[in-house]
Order: C-alpha cells, then structure tokens, then sequence
C-alpha cells in the first residue's frame, strides 16, 4: 500500500525519507498507537498521514539540542503546530516509563504499536522495552529508531539483548512482532 509522507518530511528530525515510509507503513492498519520521543512531530506525522488510529505521543519535552526552557516550550509549540492537522495525536508529557506504568496501573490501555525513540543509551531503551511490552496487544509491534546507527551503541545492545534473532530491520527500524 502507498505511503503519503510528504507533510512530515517538512517537519525537522532525523529520519531518512525510506525510514519514514517505512513508519508509514508499520502504521497502516493500526488502532492504537504510542510513540516514545516526538520532539517536533515528524514520525508522528507520518505515522499519522497513513493510519486512523490515535496515537499518543509520550515525551517529556524537557532538552532541546539548544538547551532552556524556552527553548523546551518552543519544541512543543512546534511539535503542536505541525501534527494540529491530525485531531487523533494526543501528546503525553511525562517520562515514558512513568507513563507506561500508570497505563498499567489503570489496567485499560493496550496498543496495536509502540515505537521508541526518546532516549538512546542501553539503560533507557531497556527500561522502555520491558515497560511498553506488555502494553501491546498479540499481534502488534514493538519497535524503534536508530539500530545499528554506531552514534547510538545502546540501542542495538538493548534491542538484541531482549529479542535476540526476533528483530527485523529496515534501514535503522528495528521491529518486533508480539
């Protein structure tokens, strides 16, 4: 099926065109999906453009590349403007692990797709695989940004230390099937 990724690909990040369709494409079909790390929308876009689903954007908006907390209110009034056009992206600030515990606590939250790019040291990936993994439902996808990207050894080292030969990669996407 094609991919519409034009509107994101005006949005700033860091995501090659082929990653972002790639995006697009895990998208399609999906419910509920929750994206960890948004910073000014792009992935959320594409993921948006291609899929009815509502998706909540978990980031903690609280570093910005430049610093201060101007410039953290600006990325969010940013991340607002360029998702405005898709009504079903509801942003979550918080800190994803805190955020996916109180999602278990209240018991009624499942996604068809979780998909981690906050934070990029072994640590952070880790504790967002086993927080969000038993938030998806049989079926869905778990995956991420940036495998293999040797800037980011963390999250190659946490992904495959917890799915091992499970993982499926397209450009940098690592991908997991629940």
């Amino acid at each position: 099926m094609a991919v519409n990724v034009e509107h994101a690909k005006t949005v700033a990040g860091w995501f090659a065109d082929s990653e972002l369709e790639t995006l697009a494409t895990l998208a399609q079909g999906r419910n509920v999906i929750v994206e960890i790390g948004s910073w000014e929308g792009r992935s959320a876009c594409a993921m948006a453009a291609n899929s009815n689903a509502t998706i909540f954007c978990v980031d903690a908006w609280i570093e910005h590349p430049q610093g201060g907390f101007e410039a953290t209110l600006e990325t969010f009034a940013k991340f607002r403007d360029n998702t405005r056009r898709y009504p079903k992206v509801i942003p979550i600030v918080g800190e994803s692990v805190r955020v996916a515990d109180a999602m278990h606590r209240v018991g009624i939250f499942k996604a068809d797709m979780v998909f981690i790019d906050a934070s990029h040291d072994f640590d952070s990936v880790s504790a967002d695989i086993r927080s969000w993994w038993t938030l998806i439902n049989w079926g869905g996808v778990l995956c991420g940004h940036d495998y293999g990207d040797p800037n980011w050894p963390g999250v190659k080292q946490a992904v495959d230390m917890r799915f091992g030969g499970q993982v499926e990669v397209s450009d940098s996407i690592w991908m997991v099937k629940k």
